[in-house]
């Protein structure tokens, strides 16, 4: 990502990928921080060895019960299957 960011171009040969000469965009006027989301000590030795910052999900570390009410956990849908709301032809709301 450093390298797809800064304008350089991204070479990446592993058992699951194989990425030759990708280069992003024009490269961004200032510099983009990366931040990761990780759990589990190899993940997040990952995660401190590559990344500017690290993202914690509040209900991995905090039970649902203790978590504030007003918050969405990762795993709350953000509305029913099917509960589209439609608006009737000729409605302005």
């Amino acid at each position: 990502m450093r390298a797809a960011l800064t304008g350089g171009a991204v070479r990446l040969h592993s058992d699951q990928h194989a990425i030759e000469g990708y280069t992003a965009g024009p490269v961004p006027a200032s510099p983009i921080p990366l931040w990761l989301g990780s759990q589990g000590p190899r993940m997040l030795a990952v995660t401190g060895r590559s990344s500017d910052g690290w993202i914690s999900p509040l209900n991995i570390y905090v039970p649902r019960t203790r978590s504030p009410p007003n918050r969405r956990s990762s795993t709350t849908p953000l509305a029913r299957p099917g509960a589209t709301r439609r608006r009737s032809a000729g409605s302005t709301t």
